[in-house]
């Protein structure tokens, strides 16, 4: 479980990093002269957004694994719940209601 928040942690701080450099990049982006630097910017700002997105995901998916681990969900309302051992475990002992929603309603 140790090794769950430090994953989550690490990839929390990333994703904030992340968010708060990022308007940093828009306002250099902005301020550059050449075409040379408004490509070099566009780039930096492609790369930070896709290790932002992958970081933002991986840590709530952490967060919400940690918070079934020590069961402090009692209720989950969801279009989609995958092939999680331990929310169905959690499901079928009457742990956890479930209501699902049908994507696109």
């Amino acid at each position: 479980m140790l090794w769950l928040k430090a994953f989550h942690i690490i990839l929390m701080v990333t994703w904030f990093a992340g968010l708060f450099y990022l308007p940093r990049l828009f306002v250099y982006h902005c301020e550059a002269e050449t075409d040379a630097e408004h490509r070099r910017f566009c780039t930096m700002e492609q790369r930070l957004y896709r290790l932002m997105d992958v970081a933002g995901i991986l840590a709530i998916g952490f967060g919400l694994w940690m918070l079934l681990e020590s069961r402090q969900v009692k209720k989950m309302i969801s279009s989609y719940v995958g092939e999680n051992k331990l929310f169905e475990s959690q499901y079928l002992s009457g742990e956890l209601e479930l209501e699902l929603n049908p994507q696109g309603t």
